[in-house]
């Protein structure tokens, strides 16, 4: 059977150290899942979400890259992204460790929307259930709307 195309399977995030990205958005649950490297010396590595499958490539360009340019993030520019878990007050004290910077934290309803900062400067959003309605729930926050229907097989031959 062909697949419509196309088809999204992930984002990429050029970082400056490939190392402590790594290690970052390996503390938010994400899964080692390939390592490449270019013919101009770029290296690229794919983590994985075991839930979702969703893949997030990082990239740090080799000045030979043709899309290389000065690393540079004007404020306001960064690209957002989501994380949804149970509780975010665990979670907190590791990746500020690791070079987070908390941007903001507020309570809309019973979510908890807690914005961090990569050591890159990407702004990283931490959805999570308020302590008032943590009981309530079974999944964290969007986790049914961000999962592929029961069943559902990646290519690769994940499935969730």
């Amino acid at each position: 059977m062909r697949s419509r195309e196309p088809i999204f399977v992930g984002s990429n995030l050029r970082v400056r150290n490939l190392a402590r990205a790594v290690r970052f958005y390996r503390a938010l649950g994400l899964r080692f899942a390939g390592r490449g490297r270019m013919e101009d010396g770029t290296t690229l590595v794919w983590l994985r979400d075991r839930t979702t499958g969703q893949l997030l490539e990082l990239a740090h360009l080799s000045p030979r890259s043709p899309l290389y340019s000065p690393f540079r993030r004007p404020p306001g520019h960064n690209h957002t992204w989501t994380f949804s878990l149970l509780s975010v007050s665990t979670l907190l004290p590791k990746v500020r460790r690791m070079g987070a910077r908390m941007l903001f934290d507020f309570e809309e309803g019973d979510v908890r929307l807690t914005f961090v900062s990569d050591p890159d400067g990407s702004v990283v959003e931490l959805l999570s259930w308020t302590d008032a309605a943590r009981g309530r729930h079974r999944d964290p926050p969007l986790l049914r709307l961000a999962t592929p229907r029961r069943g559902f097989r990646l290519r690769d031959g994940h499935s969730t």
